[in-house]
């Protein structure tokens, strides 16, 4: 998934040279700080489809049966945009 700055006219990720993924913010804010079990969620999710991974990260899903585990909602509540 890839974030946009929002100045751009060409849309997320078109010709915008602040697009970044949220992978790379992800591993910026907390990549010194990951155990092995948040390891393990990561890994989890990122076998995921890109539309399954989506589907969790924009809370539209919850995990469910293999990924139903708290490694993988601890990645999740790191990885998700707040609401507020």
């Amino acid at each position: 998934m890839r974030t946009c700055c929002g100045d751009c006219a060409g849309g997320v990720g078109v010709g915008c040279s602040k697009t970044t993924s949220s992978s790379t913010v992800f591993f910026e804010q907390h990549g010194t700080r990951l155990t092995n079990p948040l390891v393990r969620g990561l890994l989890q999710l990122m076998d995921l489809s890109d539309n399954d991974l989506l589907d969790l990260l924009l809370a539209r899903k919850e995990p469910q049966d293999d990924l139903d585990n708290s490694e993988v909602r601890q990645v999740l509540l790191l990885m998700r945009v707040s609401q507020t």
